[in-house]
């Protein structure tokens, strides 16, 4: 075991993460990155 305090920092910005997933939902982050390709395909 390692000494001193645990990485709080990392565990909140994991829970913060794991909520905009929930909140947001995976189908409208993958619908937004596929239209952030294509534009990208086009320039």
């Amino acid at each position: 075991m390692e000494t001193g305090t645990p990485n709080i920092g990392s565990i909140i910005g994991l829970v913060a993460g794991l909520e905009y997933l929930t909140i947001v939902g995976r189908e409208r982050i993958e619908a937004h990155e596929l239209a952030l390709r294509a534009a990208l395909r086009r320039h």
